[in-house]
């Protein structure tokens, strides 16, 4: 037997699914979303022409469905509604784009044009003209509806964005473009209300902010967002889903010296700050020589590993020319590797420096703020010119002023310093404070 597939036919938006292994599972459109705007035509570039060109761009047809013209409901939405509702032939509620009156079945049927079998629901509320209007709206669309089972009774987004048009006391009713652009401020508007809402957070609370994509590196976004949260978000790596798990065999210290025998992406990691996740890497070898390696996010339980045979690995002549070659550039490779644990110690310095100064940007003193930004942005021209040399100097003088910092915040009031009310720094001098403790050995 085919697979049935479910359709909430919604009034801004619909979704299809399928059971497949005893498990309901939302089908992608063309476009890869799980939900295709109800907007016509249906992708979501109509939706977003909705502003330009909103009396061709027919939204929320399902309140349309299997009403009369005359009724109320249609009448008062019509007023908000910024394309023509009119009267078709039979007295039913039609809508007019580009001079052609379509039934709401018709502007249905090109939302569901591509599904052939279903079952679509409905709102509890419909009555029997309302039901067969959407199964008309299936059987347009060509296709099989098996039933039509009852949904939720609505009060969907657009009441809400109707509500805000409303609270505004603005009649736009001869406007359409401004009408359009008004309900696509107040659904905005609602969405970020809510989210705030739903976090029970306001913007002063938020740590940190992260900037992904394309669009985070224009420079408007980042001030506005700067201008927002009152901080300045991070475009660094942080928040990497993923890391590469590299295998490699070999005696020297340096990765690109030896022979890489595997490798695989362990993903699904937590966004977080670099250097937070643990990741916990095992190597397994059997009595057969078959070398397992497997890695695993502690924070999500998350787990990857490959299997690595040994039937091409390495002859007893290899093995001998590896190990000569080690004690050959011993010298060369310690140098190396102090070198890149220098550059590695260099780079999280700097990372933790500059969250450090910006989180307490406000409350150092001017001096030694500066006195800081200047060895760290002089540890970072040493990065860049890979000296390792001048690297250590900069982390010798970067670790100073940051000493003075960390003193100057311990001080601060509300820091838990000797500058707070009630603490050990306000003992009148001479005062014995000493209490007295017990301990016992486990």
């Amino acid at each position: 037997m085919a697979k049935i597939l479910g359709i909430d036919l919604g009034t801004t938006n619909s979704v299809a699914a399928v059971i497949d292994a005893g498990e309901a599972t939302v089908v992608e459109n063309a476009e890869g979303n799980r939900i295709t705007p109800s907007v016509v035509a249906v992708n979501v570039r109509s939706e977003r022409q909705a502003v330009t060109n909103p009396e061709n761009t027919i939204f929320s047809v399902k309140r349309l469905m299997g009403r009369r013209y005359d009724e109320p409901i249609v009448q008062d939405a019509a007023k908000r509604l910024p394309y023509q509702v009119v009267s078709g032939d039979n007295g039913d509620a039609h809508v007019e784009m580009s001079g052609q009156s379509y039934a709401p079945p018709q502007i249905s049927s090109m939302i569901l044009q591509k599904i052939r079998q279903a079952v679509i629901t409905v709102p509890a509320y419909f009555n029997d003209s309302q039901r067969q209007a959407t199964k008309d709206a299936g059987t347009i669309a060509g296709l099989d509806v098996l039933r039509s089972t009852n949904g939720d009774t609505f009060l969907g987004g657009d009441d809400f964005d109707d509500a805000i048009l409303n609270e505004t006391g603005i009649d736009l009713t001869q406007d359409r473009m401004a009408l359009q652009r008004l309900r696509d401020a107040a659904e905005r508007a609602k969405i970020e209300l809510s989210t705030i809402s739903d976090a029970g957070i306001g913007a002063g609370s938020i740590d940190d902010v992260i900037l992904v994509g394309g669009m985070s590196r224009m420079p408007s976004v980042q001030a506005k967002v700067q201008q927002i949260f009152g901080r300045e978000p991070s475009r660094s790596s942080d928040s990497q889903p993923s890391v590469d798990i590299h295998v490699l065999q070999g005696e020297r210290p340096m990765s690109n010296d030896n022979k890489t025998i595997g490798r695989f992406m362990l993903d699904g990691i937590l966004p977080a700050p670099r250097g937070m996740p643990q990741i916990d890497v095992t190597f397994d070898i059997d009595s057969n020589g078959i070398l397992s390696v497997s890695a695993q996010d502690k924070g999500t339980g998350k787990e990857q590993r490959i299997v690595i045979q040994t039937s091409s690995g390495l002859s007893q002549e290899d093995i001998e020319r590896m190990m000569s070659d080690a004690e050959a550039n011993e010298a060369a490779d310690r140098e190396r590797r102090a070198g890149v644990e220098t550059r590695n110690q260099a780079d999280s310095l700097a990372y933790s420096a500059e969250r450090l100064l910006t989180e307490h940007a406000e409350t150092l003193p001017a001096d030694l703020k500066a006195e800081a930004d200047a060895k760290l942005e002089s540890l970072r021209t040493a990065i860049a010119a890979n000296n390792v040399a001048q690297m250590q100097t900069a982390i010798n003088e970067l670790n100073e002023a940051l000493q003075r910092v960390g003193q100057a915040v311990y001080t601060q009031p509300g820091a838990g310093g000797p500058g707070d009310a009630g603490g050990a720094g306000d003992a009148p001098p001479g005062s014995d404070d000493t209490v007295e403790g017990e301990f016992r050995e486990v």
